[in-house]
């Protein structure tokens, strides 16, 4: 076996990470090019040391202080500005956009700590669009970020399309884009919290064409999760999309830094993203990199086909901080562990993207056709007759 095993501390413990390639999997490996082969492991800037000295834990707790009043005093006004709004749309119509994309609220379809979302029409065309909105006092600004991102990223099959975005009066944020299907999560519930093999890999196919797509354009998404990948809408309902760029950013190679910093004490990076999915870099305070999106989409994966990942479910000891605690976890299992009960591929996948550094770029491609030449050895045929299709079909057979 070949192995590189670093070792970090992590609340006085031991924490071993193992990043290996077994020699059963050599022969899969082998068809890997050999950049890939003769990359490094790039670890040496993840240093977990929860129990900081007594400076450190005073800055971060200080800083974790102000942003946490300023949240607890910004939910009464998010809440006050969205009932406001809620308020005028029971008494009047109200029109958003520009004159070549004038859209009509209707009514609220859901929304959370990063926006509301409201069903809406497009005047002219008579068409269903999804509107976003965020008051404008609100701590965390991201609408008009997003907007920005999504207009870069145009024009391909998997990125939902922005009709117009902006500021609606003074109040709100908003951006008018394609009505879309169900997350993947929702449908992966109705298909009994499993999926198939094949629809597993016809997934991985499209995401990662997608996820291609937003890095080819120095983007890194930071939020990738099964909530955020959802259906296209009637004719386009096989097509998967990547939504919700609001903690997107764009990178340039060599801007990476490793965490903040003030004078010599290193404060990590506010977690960004799902911590479920979240790549260990993530977790530790590192910048974000192409690696750490291609890291949470072999979680994603792991997670639909195997329905849990090991550091879910745990119980907390006394005093001890959730996010730390899958940290310690997800730093703490082995990918043979994480990858155990599933073909091998999975395994090469993760120890790959575990070498990467957090600059560099990824080679989807041969990572595409790695899952590829696994589902042509399986005779699958990528139809994008997935799971939920099928059942639909079954479903409408026994109703008739």
């Amino acid at each position: 076996m070949q192995e590189t095993l670093l070792d970090q501390h992590c609340n006085t413990e031991m924490i071993q990470i193992y990043v290996h390639a077994p020699e059963e999997h050599l022969s899969t490996i082998d068809k890997m090019p050999s950049s890939i082969l003769q990359s490094e492991v790039d670890m040496s800037g993840l240093r977990c040391d929860l129990n900081m000295n007594s400076q450190t834990d005073r800055c971060v707790d200080q800083e974790r202080d102000v942003i946490n009043a300023a949240r607890a005093g910004n939910d009464q006004t998010y809440e006050s500005e969205i009932q406001k709004l809620a308020d005028r749309l029971a008494t009047e119509t109200i029109l958003i956009g520009d004159s070549d994309n004038r859209t009509e609220l209707l009514r609220r379809l859901g929304g959370g700590s990063f926006g509301e979302i409201y069903l809406g029409k497009k005047v002219d065309a008579d068409t269903d669009v999804a509107v976003k909105i965020e008051p404008q006092n609100s701590v965390m600004q991201y609408v008009l970020n997003e907007g920005n991102i999504y207009r870069k990223l145009e024009g391909f099959a998997g990125i939902p399309n922005v009709h117009w975005y902006g500021l609606h009066g003074s109040e709100y944020a908003m951006m008018v884009m394609d009505l879309l299907g169900k997350t993947l999560y929702e449908l992966w519930v109705e298909c009994g919290s499993k999926f198939t093999m094949k629809t597993v890999l016809m997934l991985i196919d499209q995401m990662l064409a997608v996820i291609q797509h937003v890095h080819r354009n120095n983007i890194v998404h930071r939020d990738i999760s099964v909530s955020n990948f959802l259906t296209g809408a009637g004719e386009n309902h096989s097509q998967i999309h990547l939504i919700d760029f609001g903690h997107a950013k764009k990178v340039s190679a060599g801007l990476f830094v490793p965490a903040r910093t003030r004078k010599r004490v290193v404060l990590p990076k506010p977690m960004v993203g799902t911590p479920r999915f979240a790549s260990v870099f993530c977790h530790m305070g590192q910048e974000e990199g192409y690696r750490d999106d291609m890291e949470s989409l072999g979680y994603v994966w792991i997670y639909l086909l195997k329905g849990r990942l090991p550091w879910q479910g745990q119980r907390l000891c006394p005093g001890e901080n959730k996010l730390d605690r899958i940290a310690f976890l997800k730093l703490n299992t082995r990918l043979e562990t994480l990858c155990e009960g599933i073909p091998d591929e999975f395994l090469v996948y993760m120890n790959y993207i575990r070498r990467l550094k957090n600059t560099e770029m990824p080679d989807h491609d041969q990572l595409r056709d790695l899952f590829r030449n696994y589902a042509e050895a399986l005779n699958i045929k990528y139809d994008w007759e997935f799971d939920w299709l099928v059942k639909k079909k079954v479903d409408e057979v026994k109703g008739s």
